[in-house]
């Protein structure tokens, strides 16, 4: 009987106990499981707000279930998830798994959490300190902190050049940003030899002249960093990299587009094959010129023919 009785006062005790610390954990009253991931998303939308108020936000993002930073419906190819899609034959090609990356310029984050999602180690660096925040609290809520080494800096730090070597240095919407994308471009290629650019350039009839257009202009008139400096056309750029001694290139889409990515390397990697030069896109150009003149001029003779019968 008294070991029954020492059981049940074992036993009350124990739930106690267990009451007791539930109640110190959930507060007042005790919430259902779920109740932490809501009031964590509830969080996330808050903050999203709160920097969002600061400077809107360039990247969409989801930072939870159905939760995005900005409108996710985009279709120029400025924006980062068109960039994503442009750049998805060049990763299929290129592991980035182990990968040693470098994001210039890396915005609201987005480019970095999607090569740390896949397995590379990625050094971003980001002079806006609003930006810095976002990207930070990108990093942190998709839980990539570990894999990505934010740094607020700037291009022109000298700290940057000491930052080593990587496999693929990332410059998305960055060339035309800076005073001198000659010297930009060289420091670059001297931390990797492979470039993934992507770059608003000169369109249509000029692409393929050697013109670099001062343009002046600021997306956001209080925000210094907006400033477009120089409309460079494709050629401009590859010649700038031809004279930095990189060897190979290719072009992502039409050169001819208001936005060009290309790929820059001193290495004949595999995902230049589905790549073109300019040379390669001149002469397709001029074989569609050919066909096009020639079916016309089949197409007149025919007509004339009907005519006189």
């Amino acid at each position: 009987m008294i070991c029954i009785n020492l059981g049940k006062c074992l036993w009350a005790r124990c739930l106690a106990d267990i009451k007791a610390q539930a109640i110190s954990n959930c507060g007042d009253e005790k919430l259902p499981k779920r109740s932490n991931s809501i009031m964590e998303r509830e969080g996330i939308i808050e903050r999203i707000a709160e920097l969002g108020s600061q400077q809107p936000w360039n990247h969409s993002i989801e930072l939870a279930e159905g939760v995005v930073t900005c409108n996710s419906e985009q279709s120029s190819q400025g924006k980062n998830l068109v960039k994503w899609e442009r750049m998805s034959g060049f990763l299929e090609s290129f592991s980035c798994k182990g990968k040693r990356i470098l994001d210039i310029g890396c915005n609201d984050g987005f480019f970095s959490l999607k090569l740390a999602e896949l397995g590379a180690n990625v050094v971003a660096i980001e002079a806006s300190q609003e930006r810095f925040e976002k990207a930070q609290f990108v990093f942190e809520t998709r839980r990539v902190s570990n894999r990505v080494q934010l740094l607020n800096m700037n291009i022109y730090d000298p700290d940057v050049e000491e930052l080593g070597y990587f496999d693929l240095v990332l410059c998305m919407g960055f060339i035309h940003r800076v005073p001198d994308p000659f010297s930009v471009l060289s420091k670059l290629a001297r931390l990797s030899d492979t470039l993934l650019l992507e770059f608003k350039a000169f369109e249509e009839f000029a692409y393929d002249k050697p013109y670099l257009m001062f343009d002046g202009r600021r997306s956001d008139p209080y925000d210094p960093f907006t400033i477009c400096y120089f409309i460079p056309s494709v050629r401009a750029v590859v010649s700038m990299l031809k004279e930095l001694g990189i060897k190979y290139y290719g072009i992502v889409g039409n050169p001819k587009s208001r936005r060009v990515m290309m790929l820059a390397c001193n290495k004949n990697l595999p995902a230049l094959k589905s790549l073109h030069t300019l040379e390669e896109v001149n002469l397709l150009s001029l074989l569609n010129t050919f066909v096009r003149r020639f079916a016309r001029d089949v197409f007149r003779a025919l007509r004339g023919d009907f005519a006189k019968n």
